[in-house]
């Protein structure tokens, strides 16, 4: 995929298509290490995981994911 058709984040603010996988890279990283998950993709967390407390945010997560990336 290329990086050159900017996406626009709303409030006059554009990122391109690296910059918004980066951030929501960066962003799932975060979530994993503040919750003492392993370092696995989304959709092998519920493998290697309890999901009770999670599910709700990885499936959100999920979505924003496969909208922009």
């Amino acid at each position: 995929m290329t990086d050159i058709k900017p996406i626009d984040i709303g409030l006059g603010r554009w990122v391109t298509h690296n910059q918004m996988v980066n951030f929501l890279m960066e962003v799932y990283g975060d979530y994993l290490a503040k919750h003492n998950l392993p370092e696995v993709p989304a959709e092998e967390l519920p493998f290697v995981t309890d999901m009770s407390d999670h599910q709700a945010w990885v499936d959100a997560f999920t979505e924003v994911w496969d909208h922009y990336v």
